[in-house]
């Protein structure tokens, strides 16, 4: 059975000035592997390509069915390493799905408590989730940026506590 792809996930924008108090605000690990949405026991590039059928999520495909719900997240390497696709496409290198956030209009502190009740517990499981962190105080951003340097992420991704979820694009953007 085949199932539609359900739409380009949330593109990342500008932050606005000023930000405010940092205690209304998450940071997430931002990933460094390829982008992914899945759900309905499929899983597709941001570009909407079906990549179910890699040796990777061999027999993990029912894993990915979360009902009517898609997630956004990221395909990673296992160990720490930097993603090489080709050797991961073929089965050689071993891959994680990241979850990072539910694919629905709702306020972020919403989404996060679904993110956490719709992946499986056991350490086997093909989907892990970066949960992200309520700031205290904007001084601690570069000590966190430089952890999530030296875990081999992107960098910071920083969500604003209430904002909802949109499918496609930001009208602010860097």
């Amino acid at each position: 059975m085949t199932h539609e792809f359900p739409g380009h996930p949330m593109v990342a924008g500008g932050l606005p000035e000023p930000l405010g108090d940092c205690t209304r605000w998450l940071a997430q690990p931002a990933t460094s592997g390829l982008p992914v949405v899945f759900g309905k026991g499929r899983i597709w590039t941001n570009a909407g390509t079906d990549i179910t059928a890699w040796p990777c999520f061999k027999g993990a495909a029912e894993r990915f069915d979360f009902g009517d719900l898609f997630l956004s997240g990221s395909i990673e390497a296992v160990g720490g390493e930097l993603i090489n696709l080709p050797r991961i496409m073929s089965g050689e290198d071993a891959a994680a799905v990241v979850a990072t956030d539910v694919m629905i209009d709702e306020p972020l502190e919403i989404r996060l408590q679904l993110l956490l009740t719709l992946l499986p517990e056991d350490a086997d499981a093909p989907v892990a989730v970066l949960a992200p962190v309520i700031l205290d105080t904007w001084s601690h951003l570069p000590k966190l940026l430089s952890l999530c340097w030296a875990m081999n992420f992107e960098g910071l991704i920083l969500k604003p506590l209430g904002s909802r979820y949109t499918v496609g694009g930001s009208e602010v953007h860097l």
